[in-house]
């Protein structure tokens, strides 16, 4: 509860402040294509949040239903790419060997996600869960905003063009803070709060980032259409999925 009437509040309230100052030089339709996007990823925000408090079977649901939709968005996104190598003929495999790296890739990296995050859900307490999912939520919301601020070099052009170096660090900023702010939540120090906070950070990161380069190969911009202004379920989750993944394998092998 602390978070729907003290922190969601503050947090977006800044992230409203700082998207009327990045609006104030763009068209009309850009203007309105944000303030869609920036809506629906608080709607999206706050149903996630209640499924997790409202416990970790209900939360472990949430994420089935993320995987198995973001699966379907995947199937459609990679069979439109896979075409039969130019070369074929009797005798010789149907598709090249890299085809066949790119065709299984994707499926092998949402299964280990997926199945990593469900041990996340129904494993790590609560406070942890929401803990991780405010830090990736910080990370994707701001980045965003300082990129469309002062964001002016390409951090990875080929991949993901609209990622910026400013955005990425003012993204990581605010995660950091906001983990400092929250080291109660994990019964933990300031200074530990803050490094969790980075690697949840670098995690949501290289989550959307490896995302983006599925998406590149296939051709595509988005996995899909079903969130207003946010493109398909894995567009929306593919930080929380990486950086889930990687807070539960290091508290299970490294520090458990």
């Amino acid at each position: 509860m602390f978070f729907i009437f003290c922190l969601s509040p503050t947090l977006f309230g800044l992230g409203a402040v700082a998207m009327a100052g990045a609006n104030r030089h763009v068209p009309a339709c850009t203007r309105r294509n944000r303030w869609v996007k920036f809506w629906s990823y608080f709607t999206v925000v706050h149903i996630v949040a209640l499924t997790i408090l409202a416990g970790s079977k209900t939360f472990a649901g949430l994420i089935i239903i993320v995987i198995v939709l973001g699966g379907l968005e995947l199937h459609s996104v990679c069979r439109r790419r896979l075409l039969p190598r130019p070369d074929f003929a009797q005798g010789q495999p149907l598709y090249s060997a890299s085809q066949r790296a790119t065709r299984i890739f994707p499926y092998l990296w949402l299964c280990a996600l997926g199945f990593a995050t469900l041990k996340f859900a129904l494993t790590v307490s609560t406070q942890e869960v929401i803990f991780v999912y405010l830090l990736v939520a910080a990370m994707d919301g701001f980045s965003q905003l300082t990129g469309q601020l002062f964001g002016r070099h390409k951090i990875a052009p080929k991949i993901s063009p609209n990622k910026t170096v400013e955005g990425t660090f003012g993204g990581i900023l605010a995660t950091v803070l906001l983990g400092i702010g929250l080291h109660w939540m994990v019964n933990t120090s300031p200074v530990l709060a803050a490094i969790y906070a980075i690697c949840i950070a670098l995690a949501a990161f290289v989550g959307d980032l490896t995302a983006s380069f599925v998406k590149r190969v296939n051709g595509v911009k988005d996995f899909g259409n079903l969130l207003p202004g946010q493109g398909g379920i894995l567009d929306r989750f593919d930080s929380l999925l990486m950086a889930a993944s990687v807070y539960w394998i290091s508290s299970q092998f490294i520090f458990g």
